[in-house]
């Protein structure tokens, strides 16, 4: 049997009816290393990947803490203000900008005091979260499929989550997070408390690291009076006690909750989108689809009828994804929108419904077919989860992004790894399965390194030389683009800089301006100096896949985005090649000349 294939003296199928089982044969410490080996070959390739997207913040608030351990978001002085994502041009402080509460940037400000603050060091800690989350995960797969080597490396190399790790909350959250129902699982098999106290531990732990963990305290609830432990509801008292003493502390140093104080965004005008969002992204990161569809062939006649559904469903989804991406009616949709990204979107749309749909028809069927099938057992706590988070994204989270249905995709693989067994070529399908979801991660992951990479080396290239040579030099943009050029000595760009030191811009200065990332108003005010071009740097990239472009974004995806997508441009009928790839963004460097201009925010 290979690595990835069944453990060995487990139980019978995950699919018979009891509401507990336990697997029965020691854990092989061959395993371990297999885990501890998947862990670090996922993360160890990237380990000196640029800082990016939200890795900013996050070192903004472990310099905080560095300088100050009890005070992570550093009250509301000039001093710990932030410009991030501020359409006003103007900075907000550490409380307002991060959402989250700081226990993950405790640990990256302990490397950075002990070690220093370069990439592979904070990247190294994200790998051991990323190892120990594969531990927890391999201890819950096993718990829940007779694969837990497959599931745990569908999970770790699943393209929704390993292109995205950088020095973000997922990795720790999601060994938190399976830790603490690891720990549950022991407590509902065996009525103990002391697995209890531990997952309401873990829980805590995962709470403090972001606040979606919340989320574990109904899947507690769910698993202790599913599984008829009421004992078990002990669980919820380690979190509540640090929400608790984390709010209090938020009240002392700022006057109110840090977790009221941002609160959901619950606009059910949104839900719609949102869903077409999920089923978008689901699509584009995931490669369930076609060996679902052969699940469903397999089962006969019914089967067979179901897909066809399923494919009809996932054809009409995909098209009413169009209409929507395009804001167009459906004649004009044809012609309106981008070739390229219309092709992105219909292929999403219609790979995440067929997905979704078929996984839960067979499911159902599954279900149906049994004596008892609305007995309470491990499928049925999976299909909660996964119904859930799904809600938790469709109604409550400020905006959707892959990382925020990680939560959504975990149980999901695991729901999927039951359903698989017992299914014709089964080694052969699993094997293709994780094959394919690997190298869609990392043709993902590749892509966003490289964007990460271009923004530092275009930082340096452009602000360092400037600043070498006594020219005082502006930047604007955001993310890492920003965190190198101010590394470099440019200072932040925003509507008031006089009021935190900077002085005001002045004839013979530089502004770097990269158009793609720069969301604040440009220039920042109307009474800003005027602006000569003296260099337009166009950002091109040598791999054919992007988590940024225009209207697209794997931390962010609006209503009318992609995750990823392949940037293919028209370049004309009478060009000997008609698609080519475009530039991943515009830097311009501006010379600042005097006088007063109002510059178009599209330049």
């Amino acid at each position: 049997m290979t690595a990835v294939g069944r453990v060995q003296g487990r139980c019978s199928s995950p699919n018979r009816d009891r509401s507990v089982s336990i697997p029965s044969a020691a854990i092989p410490r061959r395993d371990y290393l297999i885990v501890l080996c998947l862990a670090f070959a996922s993360t160890l390739p990237f380990l000196n990947k640029a800082f990016h997207i939200d890795d900013v913040l996050y070192l903004r608030v472990a310099g905080q803490i560095v300088k100050d351990p009890l005070d992570p978001f550093g009250g509301r002085s000039h001093d710990n203000r932030v410009l991030w994502d501020a359409k006003d041009g103007q900075p907000a402080t550490l409380f307002e900008i991060d959402y989250n509460p700081p226990l993950w940037k405790y640990v990256l400000a302990t490397i950075i005091g002990l070690f220093g603050i370069e990439e592979w060091k904070l990247h190294l800690a994200q790998s051991v979260a990323v190892c120990f989350a594969g531990f927890g995960l391999y201890h819950l797969s096993r718990r829940l499929t007779s694969h837990p080597l497959w599931a745990t490396a569908m999970i770790l190399f699943g393209p929704f989550f390993l292109p995205g790790q950088n020095l973000m909350l997922e990795g720790p959250l999601l060994c938190f997070w399976s830790w603490s129902l690891v720990f549950a699982w022991k407590s509902w098999d065996t009525d103990r408390l002391g697995p209890a106290w531990l997952a309401g531990l873990f829980a805590g732990l995962a709470l403090m690291t972001k606040y979606t963990a919340g989320l574990l305290w109904p899947l507690l609830v769910i698993g202790a009076l599913g599984f008829r432990r009421p004992r078990a509801l002990v669980a919820l008292i380690p979190p509540v006690l640090m929400l608790s003493a984390w709010s209090l502390h938020n009240i002392l140093f700022h006057g109110e909750p840090h977790l009221s104080s941002h609160g959901m965004v619950f606009r059910p005008e949104l839900w719609g989108p949102r869903l077409l969002v999920i089923l978008r992204s689901t699509g584009a990161v995931t490669v369930f689809g076609p060996v679902v569809a052969i699940v469903l062939v397999q089962r006969g006649r019914w089967g067979w009828l179901a897909l066809v559904g399923c494919l009809l469903a996932a054809g009409a989804a995909a098209w009413g994804d169009l209409l929507y991406v395009s804001r167009e009616t459906a004649r004009e949709a044809l012609f309106q929108i981008d070739f390229v990204k219309s092709v992105h979107v219909v292929l999403f749309t219609f790979h995440g419904v067929l997905s979704l749909l078929g996984i839960a028809v067979v499911f159902l069927g599954s279900r149906l077919g049994k004596d008892r099938p609305w007995r309470f057992d491990e499928e049925a706590f999976l299909s909660l989860w996964i119904l859930m988070m799904l809600l938790f994204n469709i109604t409550s989270v400020p905006f959707n992004a892959v990382r925020h249905l990680l939560l959504f995709f975990v149980p999901l693989v695991f729901l999927l790894a039951r359903l698989l067994e017992g299914m014709w070529a089964e080694g052969r399908w699993r094997l293709a399965l994780l094959s394919g979801s690997a190298l869609l991660a990392l043709a993902i992951a590749i892509g966003d390194a490289e964007i990460a990479g271009a923004y530092r080396r275009t930082a340096i290239d452009t602000v360092r030389p400037r600043t070498m040579a006594g020219i005082k030099t502006w930047a604007t943009g955001n993310w890492g683009f920003l965190y190198y050029s101010v590394r470099e000595g440019a200072n932040p760009l925003f509507a008031h800089p006089e009021e935190y030191g900077l002085g005001r811009p002045a004839p013979g200065d530089v502004v770097v301006h990269p158009r793609l990332i720069t969301w604040s108003i440009f220039p920042p005010s109307d009474d800003f100096p005027a602006l000569e071009v003296v260099e337009h740097r166009p950002l091109q990239l040598h791999w054919p896949l992007r988590t940024l472009f225009p209207a697209v974004n794997y931390y962010a995806i609006d209503t009318y985005a992609l995750p990823w997508q392949i940037p293919l441009v028209s370049t004309g009928p009478e060009e000997d090649v008609p698609f080519e790839f475009a530039p991943l963004d515009d830097i311009i460097i501006y010379s600042i000349r005097g006088g007063i201009i109002n510059i178009d925010n599209s330049q």
